[in-house]
């Protein structure tokens, strides 16, 4: 549904019982998902690929266990709110972007992955 709308740059969802990510949404800068059902972030370097400005996603108050590896190819994260979440592993890779603040709180588990 809200996959591909290419000039799209900020998209407000919260409460909306969402349960993953849109995909392709090429010039997104502003990203609020939270108080959704996303249980991963699969397909977030489809998120704003198009333009290097900072993005801002709020993925807090959600079920996410598991944030992939391919987040370091979104170009210029700053921020990252996962507050409240499920999280089971974080990849060592996302410790390397430099631009990125990572808000996390209130986990069930969380263990870096080697």
């Amino acid at each position: 549904m809200l996959n591909g709308l290419k000039s799209l740059q900020i998209l407000d969802v919260r409460h909306c019982s969402i349960n993953r990510l849109p995909l392709y949404l090429s010039r997104l800068t502003n990203l609020y998902m939270s108080n959704n059902y996303l249980i991963n972030l699969v397909g977030i370097e489809t998120l704003g690929y198009e333009n290097n400005y900072k993005k801002y996603f709020y993925f807090d108050i959600n079920r996410i266990e598991l944030i992939p590896t391919r987040i370091r190819y979104v170009k210029n994260l700053h921020w990252l709110n996962l507050n409240n979440n499920y999280l089971e592993k974080l990849p060592k890779d996302i410790f390397n972007i430099m631009t990125l603040r990572i808000y996390i709180w209130n986990i069930i588990v969380f263990i870096i992955n080697n």
